[in-house]
This record gives structure tokens, C-alpha cells and sequence, in this order.
């Protein structure tokens, strides 16, 4: 047994951007042995500079798993729940109603990466000043 290792705010979040593709889902969904899938998303790691091996990834994928259904099972989206487990949002859209998107097959990555990634672009609204009328 591996000895436990810590992820990255930023590692996990890559973790959870590959695993929600849906080339890797469907892999994972159709294959009874899944090792070689995990070593794909430990390859897709690595381009991206992260060092991690194809067991740490299914054992981090499915310590997320488990806390995403206890959050799920205690909490049912209240906000407090949410903020405890900081990647509620992003498990919630790959894993929430799986049984309408097998059907459908359709999983947009980008749904994914909005929910991970705040949009850095964005500012908060503008104050203006407006003119106080005289009396």
C-alpha cells in the first residue's frame, strides 16, 4: 500500500478536469478493469506536471466520491454543507443524476471547468455616483 499523499488545491482540481472528460467517463463506465484507464489519467497528469501514479489517482477519485455522496446524504445542497466540502459543485455535475446523462451521453467538460474555475475576468459591478438633486 502507497503511503498517503497530500493533492494540491491545484492537482486535485486537474484530477477532477480529467476525470470529468467524457472520453474517460465512458471508459471508466464500460470497463470492468480499469487500471489502464487510470494510468491515462495519470499520463494526462504528468503532461501537466503533476507526478502522480494511476493508484493515487483512483484512490484520490474515490476518497472524492465517498465525501461527495456523504455531503450529498447529510446535507442536500444547503450552503453550509457546500462550504465544508469545497468540491461539492464540480463532483455534483459529474456525478449528479447519472442515470439521465448515460442515456443522453452527453457530458460537457466545460461545465466542469466553469464550475472549478471562477472566472478571473469578471469584476464586480461598478459604483457610480449620481448627482444628488438640489432642493
Amino acid at each position: 500500500m502507497e503511503p498517503l499523499v497530500h493533492w494540491s488545491h491545484e492537482e486535485t482540481q486537474a484530477l477532477i478536469g480529467v476525470w470529468s472528460e467524457e472520453k474517460i467517463q465512458r471508459d471508466l463506465e464500460e470497463s470492468f478493469r480499469n487500471e489502464t484507464v487510470y494510468r491515462e489519467m495519470s499520463g494526462r497528469l504528468a503532461a501537466l506536471g503533476i507526478s502522480r501514479s494511476a493508484k493515487q489517482c483512483r484512490a484520490k477519485i474515490k476518497k472524492l466520491k465517498q465525501e461527495y455522496r456523504n455531503t450529498r446524504r447529510h446535507g442536500e445542497r444547503s450552503e453550509a454543507v457546500t462550504k465544508t466540502f469545497r468540491w461539492y459543485d464540480a463532483m455534483d455535475t459529474i456525478m449528479g443524476d447519472k442515470s439521465a446523462r448515460t442515456q443522453s451521453r452527453e457530458r460537457p467538460s466545460s461545465v466542469v471547468l466553469e464550475v472549478m474555475v471562477p472566472d478571473v475576468e469578471a469584476s464586480p459591478p461598478a459604483v457610480t455616483d449620481t448627482p444628488e438633486s438640489s432642493s
